[in-house]
This record gives C-alpha cells, structure tokens and sequence, in this order.
C-alpha cells in the first residue's frame, strides 16, 4: 500500500482570532448595518460545528475500526476521515471567533502539535502497557499533544503495518478528544455551557443590556470582520510563503496535495465569509454586500481577488503541474490575497471598525 503524506501546514495551525470586545456609540444607519452583517454571520457560521462534529465523529469511529483491526482498508478510511475532517475546519477558519478560541475548542483541535514530546510520551509508562484510555484522560492532555495536527503526524508517511499498538491506542485516544470538542463546541453555539445563553444568542443580542461577551454590535461586528482579515493575513504571509519555501528549497517530489487541498479549503472559507449569507432574508447582508454600498469597485475587486486565489489553488491540484508550476500558482494566489486584504482594510474597516 502506498504511503500517503498527511500534514496540516505549520503557520494554518497557528490562527489565533483574538477578539476585541467594547463599545461605542454608532449612527442609527451605521447601526444598522452592523446588525445586517451579524445577521447574515449568524445565518451561516453554525456551518462549522454542525459539520465538523459528525465528521470527528467519524474520525473517532475510524480510529476504534483501526485499533480494533489494523488492516490497510480501515487505515485507508482513517485518512479520509481525517482529511475531510481537516478540510472542514480549514474551511471556517474565516468563522474562527465566539467558542472557538473564548472556551479553547480552537486551540483543542489545531494547537501546533510538538512532535518530540508525543515521541516521548508514547514511549513513556504507562501508556506503553495501558490496554485502554478513556476520553476524559485525552480531555486533560496539553493541546499540543492531540488535536487535528497530531493525528496528521501518528497518520503521516505510515502504512497500517508500520503502527505499533501504542500507536494506534494514543490514535484512538487523541481522535475521542478531537470528538468531545467539536461536540462542545456545537452546544456552545446551540445549548449554552456552564449556565450561559447560547453563543448564537449572545451574538443575535449584541449591544443589549447585560451582554456581557458583545457590548456592542460593534464589538460583534469587528471580531467576525477581523477574522476574515486575520485569515487572510496568515494565509498570505505565512501559509503560502511556506509552502512556496518547501518547494523551491525541497526536492523535486516536494509537492504535498494534502497541505494545498487545506490551503484550498481555507481560501474557500474566505469568499464564504465575505459573500456568504445572502439566503438569511432580508434583514441580514454579507459582507460583501455591505462594502458594496460604501465602494462598489473595492467589493468588486475583493470578490475578484478571492475567486483568483481560489482558482490559482485548484489549479495546484492537476497532477501534470511540477513543482516549478505549482510554485508559480502559489506565488500568483498569494498576490490576489495581499491585494484583497488591502482592500478588506481600507474598505471594510472604516464601516464596522
């Protein structure tokens, strides 16, 4: 069976959307538009925990499947639910704010994984005589060692038969946690957690008295408007520079599909972010839209950076590109995301920030 190479790129795991909560006094017009925009957020961003707690779902099943039977078929669906999973949160990383980072769900899922010390740990006692480990012992790892990014290094460059028990009971036991936090994460939207209101209602209500996470709709508005730019800035400055980095300096088999379908999925996110949300009714309105009162040309070309971006990466997956090519689509793709952060800043900030 061939090895297949499964990572998450270094700076994608790295997205820190720190909010900026308070208030201020905004024009009714202005006002209004802020509460179209959390609207239009409120229509689409439970896409992300609603779609990504059946698939680490899947992912946990996979991993019993595996530990159970170690054969190449069940390792063979333990990847693909790991990718589609990793797509899907790299894919709303432009909706990364509420739970997310507030409650840490973030941070569980996709903290940077430190390879030397899950090395040290499975070979420590006494994991390496332990016959089970339940979730609520994966709950209390550090996030470094489990999450997304971890499961990417236990799956990478592997066959079934090079796993040893260990190995595939750490897997099991890291892909329970990945579970429990998306199912968090979900109630935290949907529920509530430790007696709060719902976070979908503390973002419906921003501005109202005894608010205390939004506020203001403005505090609301900049935390989703600065998402999308913080996304943007990593993915530009950070994500693609790497991966152009690996190419050029890498051998000539450096191209790595998995770590550009993510980069893919993340730019994705990114025009759904910013054009989404225009089926929520007629009180609500994209960001998009709402630059587009302001300055018709600067949405204009925003909207056309993105969709450049996005093309250059699909463009990366055809398996007749060599590195050269690939290189060169990554470098165009990183230019259209420079230009559409620029714009998103002298555009969009002036109107929600």
């Amino acid at each position: 069976m061939q090895k297949l190479h499964l990572s998450i790129p270094k700076s994608l795991a790295r997205f820190d959307h720190s909010p900026i909560f308070g208030s201020c006094r905004v024009s009714n017009y202005r006002g209004l538009l802020l509460t179209r925009l959390i609207s239009a957020v409120l229509f689409t961003v439970a896409v992300r925990p609603i779609v990504a707690q059946p698939l680490a779902a899947a992912v946990q099943r996979a991993s019993e499947e595996f530990q159970a039977a170690p054969t190449d078929v069940n390792f063979t669906a333990l990847q693909a639910a790991w990718l589609a999973v990793s797509s899907t949160w790299a894919q709303s990383d432009a909706f990364a704010f509420g739970p997310v980072h507030s409650l840490g769900h973030g941070s569980a899922l996709a903290f940077p994984a430190d390879i030397s010390a899950i090395d040290k740990l499975l070979s420590s006692e006494p994991l390496v005589s332990a016959v089970s480990l339940d979730e609520s012992e994966a709950v209390a790892l550090h996030d470094s060692l489990g999450g997304l990014e971890a499961i990417a290094y236990l799956l990478e460059d592997k066959t079934a038969s090079d796993f040893t028990a260990v190995e595939r009971l750490y897997l099991q036991y890291i892909a329970a946690a990945a579970h429990t936090s998306t199912t968090a994460l979900l109630a935290a939207w949907q529920e509530g957690w430790n007696g709060h209101a719902p976070y979908s209602q503390a973002l419906a209500t921003a501005g109202d008295v005894g608010n205390v996470f939004y506020q203001s709709s403005q505090a609301a508005s900049e935390e989703i408007v600065r998402t999308l730019f913080n996304t943007l800035d990593v993915v530009t400055h950070e994500v693609l520079p790497e991966q152009i980095d690996s190419l050029v300096q890498g051998p000539d088999d450096a191209i790595d599909p998995v770590s550009l379908q993510l980069i893919a999925s993340s730019i994705e996110g990114m025009q759904h972010a910013y054009t989404g949300g225009r089926a929520a009714g007629p009180d609500a309105a994209s960001l998009s839209q709402l630059v587009a009162i302001a300055d018709p040309a600067a949405d204009q070309q925003i909207v056309a950076d993105l969709e450049a971006a996005a093309n250059q990466l699909r463009q990366t997956t055809s398996k007749s590109m060599d590195a050269t090519a690939v290189t060169d689509a990554l470098n165009a793709a990183r230019l259209s995301l420079s230009s559409a952060q620029t714009q998103l800043e002298e555009s969009a900030f002036p109107l929600f920030l």
